[in-house]
């Protein structure tokens, strides 16, 4: 009996890290070098190389990355990074992909260094 249940749980958690891995993907785009001022804050981030359409306007979104959760930032000139959670790798190069992206309510605002304002 425990090793029918192990058996299944096991094929359970397969089928679920095969959807999450591919899953049904709103974007994906390669990760390029930015000009590192995230870093600078320990705040690694991923420069993706063209923003998703859904994302409207600058501020915060929340998402899922082949990756990990993550937190995408829309700033100006159209540019986007996305902070993966818990993840430390160097990706520059590779792709990203990006689903689940949902507006972000930021009840702060966060101020770069050229005065340019982000969240509310």
């Amino acid at each position: 009996m425990l090793y029918l249940l192990t058996t299944i749980l096991l094929i359970i958690f397969i089928i679920v890290k095969v959807n999450h891995d591919n899953g049904p993907w709103e974007h994906s785009c390669k990760v390029v070098k930015g000009a590192g001022i995230s870093k600078k804050i320990d705040w690694k981030t991923a420069n993706l190389s063209i923003c998703p359409d859904k994302i409207n306007g600058n501020g915060f979104y929340s998402c899922t990355t082949n990756y990990g959760e993550g937190t995408l930032l829309k700033g100006p000139q159209n540019m986007c990074e996305v902070h993966i959670h818990n993840f430390d790798d160097d990706i520059y190069g590779k792709k990203l992909k990006l689903r689940n992206i949902r507006k972000m309510d930021v009840p702060f605002k966060i101020v770069s260094t050229d005065g340019t304002q982000y969240g509310v």
